[in-house]
């Protein structure tokens, strides 16, 4: 598969055309023109087509953007680096800075800092500081994160009004009582998709972040084990709504989409998804009559987790650097940033981001945002299926939550044996 993208990026083996600017004190320049040669993964293409059109009607920027895509997601690791290696990109998608991708780059010596970048054109003030802090390693930032994504319960604040809440519920007597009061009405309350990639994990993660999200960091960064407790009260809260039929009954059996429909055709009060959903929800019912909230457990309030899902990074032999990051400055502040939330992409926290969809406003996303880790992409090879399977298997009744808990644990313990995991977690954090 890299061979046949070789030949889809044969063009754009050019000579770039040279930058315009002025040389600032950190070595790197604000430029307006200049060509990048843009490797990103296929899901994102359809957001990217859309900035890159924006972009084209920009009279301001005379970026040429030769842009290849491929599913990398599909291809080994080092896949990345042999393509930062043979000199064919200039601005890579490097997917979130997580263990199985920021850090095989690093230790392959392939990407250049960018703190000069972040300081010549101001990234902080835009971007998720919780984003950002993943993706410093040995006190320098290596990434910039352009897509994040914030699990939650998708529903509608008039149904809610109809059950007797104003606004979403604060504590578990409130959670409970409105999916009951669904229930009674005839209708899902809770649906969630488990084909494909099960949304049941996005469900544990909220409510273990909601009862003690300090100890998924632990857990992630420090020496916390899996079977501490909290993971295994979230995997119960599940098992409890599931008994009592409060959880769609056929999430074992139903894809992402099926689930979604049944919460956009109004036969489920809420649905589990994430800000990924924002677009789909805002082209189907316009207006303000839809949001997302996170829930409550039975030990603490709600709390948002956090997850980036991509991010950009500049090869050390980029042909022309200073225009790359003069597309990602686009990206971050500029009109870029606009198009990518209303294409559903929770982005940058700059004000035209947050205004062309409303509800972005109130999602923790500033520089000093309070939020959870979100689990899914901080996990290595054995452990993510362990915890994406696992959850499912509590619907079913092929694990209680503490043998989940165990299974996961013991993944874990097989990725730290196999070198999975950085050495120094504790710097991540």
């Amino acid at each position: 598969m890299f061979g046949g993208s070789l030949l889809v990026m044969a063009p754009i083996l050019a000579a770039c055309a040279a930058p315009s600017g002025t040389t600032t004190p950190l070595g790197v320049k604000k430029v307006t023109t200049g060509t990048v040669r843009w490797l990103t993964d296929a899901p994102y293409k359809p957001s990217i087509d859309a900035v890159l059109a924006a972009l084209a009607k920009d009279d301001t920027l005379k970026l040429k953007v030769e842009l290849s895509s491929v599913v990398t997601s599909e291809l080994p690791a080092t896949w990345r680096n042999s393509s930062i290696n043979g000199g064919e990109v200039d601005l890579l998608d490097g997917k979130s800075p997580k263990f199985q991708f920021l850090d095989p780059m690093l230790k392959a010596k392939v990407l250049a800092p960018l703190d000069d970048y972040y300081e010549l054109y101001g990234w902080d003030k835009y971007l998720a500081g919780a984003a950002v802090k993943h993706t410093i390693r040995d006190g320098k930032k290596w990434m910039v994160p352009l897509y994040l994504e914030l699990p939650g319960l998708a529903y509608r604040p008039s149904v809610f009004k109809n059950y007797g809440l104003d606004a979403p519920p604060k504590d578990w007597d409130e959670f409970v009582g409105v999916l009951r009061a669904a229930k009674d009405d005839g209708k899902i309350p809770l649906t969630v998709g488990s084909r494909g990639f099960s949304f049941v994990m996005l469900l544990q993660n909220m409510f273990w972040a909601a009862g003690d999200s300090k100890s998924i960091e632990n857990v992630i960064f420090g020496d916390g084990k899996w079977t501490d407790g909290p993971f295994e009260e979230s995997a119960a809260a599940i098992v409890e709504l599931w008994d009592e039929g409060l959880i769609d009954p056929d999430a074992t059996s139903i894809d992402l989409n099926a689930a979604g429909e049944r919460f956009l055709a109004g036969d489920a009060v809420m649905n589990v998804t994430g800000t990924w959903f924002f677009a789909t929800m805002q082209s189907t019912f316009g207006g303000t009559d839809w949001d997302l909230f996170t829930p409550p457990s039975r030990q603490g309030a709600p709390k948002w987790s956090l997850g980036e899902d991509q991010s950009m990074v500049l090869p050390k032999n980029s042909k022309d650097p200073d225009a790359a990051a003069a597309l990602l400055n686009y990206l971050v502040a500029g009109e870029g940033a606009k198009v990518y939330t209303e294409q559903g992409n929770l982005m940058a926290t700059n004000a035209a981001a947050s205004a062309a969809i409303p509800q972005v406003q109130a999602l923790p996303t500033g520089p000093d945002d309070d939020t959870a880790v979100y689990l899914y992409g901080w996990l290595a090879a054995n452990a993510s299926p362990a915890w994406q399977n696992g959850s499912t298997d509590l619907l079913t009744g092929a694990q209680t939550p503490a043998q989940y808990a165990e299974s996961v644990q013991t993944a874990w313990e097989q990725d730290i044996a196999q070198g999975n995991l950085p050495e120094d977690r504790a710097q991540l954090l």
